[in-house]
């Protein structure tokens, strides 16, 4: 059954409260900081139709979804989380995965998982109902919990709900609904393009871990200026013919796809608030030849100026502690 529209905006510091705010407007679930003083959260939250919304800012905890709170599910859902910044590891099932900027990840709310996010944590979480998500198929289960390049389609259902997030103006009933099956059809779309190791002749498996486990490392070493594709092959033990055909799965070559995190990580970095960095430093930090260099880039890649980005991303989406 659908809920009410609304919208609100918090910040806390106390372990309670945070708690509470899981447990009424998402699910239930045990939460515990990583030590004293560290919980410190900031949250913009929409409910739409059947779905709940939330841009979460915090400092380390953990968050766990108990096999007996799983059982007391009265609807399946899914839970889908953009990593913007920071580092998150999530464990469902036989599952783990660091997600890093630039990465999402899909876990079932009907079954156990726990989430450790590090300290200057920031996500976008989207709680949806099961039902809607249009061609899902079981053997897909065994991606819940498993990081996944954000690109194509979900990349598009991401940029939908930011825009959902900065805008304050309410949904009617049928808006809600329209956007919610667009989103469900979206990351539908992006968990069925994605390869199936069970899908795979004998060998290809190990192909795909394998090409998981260099991006897993693409995306931890964005600052090394050593980060090229010859420099991968090496680390890797294969061939640069080899490396290139692993990410014929990708869609992109190598260095393009080394290019695309930085142009995220950068995207990610520029929508912190907390982030003083000046574009030029960000451009720096990343191995872009020069500011001009990656501003062009950017621009190329998002239709829009890294300075833009920074104002539009910044700017207030509600009014503090207040329910629209």
């Amino acid at each position: 059954m659908s809920h009410p529209y609304s919208r609100v905006r918090f910040a806390t510091h106390a372990l309670e409260t945070w708690r509470e705010m899981v447990w009424t407007h998402f699910l239930p679930l045990e939460v515990a900081a990583s030590g004293p003083d560290t919980l410190r959260v900031r949250c913009t939250m929409v409910r739409f139709h059947d779905s709940t919304l939330a841009e979460v800012a915090t400092g380390g905890h953990q968050v766990v979804r108990t096999p007996a709170l799983a059982a007391r599910t009265d609807a399946a859902c899914f839970k889908v989380l953009w990593q913007l910044d920071g580092r998150s590891e999530i464990t469902q099932g036989d599952a783990r995965t660091t997600l890093q900027p630039g990465m999402w990840t899909v876990y079932d709310t009907s079954r156990a998982y726990s989430l450790a996010a590090a300290g200057g944590n920031r996500f976008i979480t989207l709680l949806l109902p099961q039902s809607g998500l249009l061609g899902w198929d079981p053997r897909l289960q065994h991606l819940c919990g498993v990081a996944l390049p954000l690109q194509g389609t979900a990349q598009v259902a991401l940029g939908a709900l930011r825009g959902l997030l900065r805008d304050r103006s309410a949904l009617d009933p049928l808006a809600q609904q329209t956007l919610q099956d667009s989103v469900l059809a979206l990351v539908g779309a992006a968990l069925r393009n994605t390869r199936l190791d069970d899908d795979e002749p004998a060998g290809e498996g190990a192909a795909l871990r394998t090409l998981r486990s260099i991006q897993r490392h693409i995306a931890e070493h964005l600052g090394d200026p050593a980060l090229t594709p010859d420099a991968l092959a090496v680390s890797f033990g294969m061939s640069r013919r080899t490396l290139y055909k692993l990410f014929d799965r990708a869609r992109l070559t190598p260095q393009a796809y080394i290019r695309e995190m930085r142009l995220q990580r950068a995207r990610a970095w520029l929508a912190d608030r907390r982030e003083t960095r000046s574009v030029t430093e960000i451009a720096c930090e990343l191995n872009f030849a020069d500011a001009a260099h990656f501003s062009r880039l950017f621009h190329q890649r998002f239709g829009l100026s890294p300075t833009r980005w920074r104002l539009e991303c910044r700017a207030p989406t509600a009014h503090e502690g207040q329910a629209a």
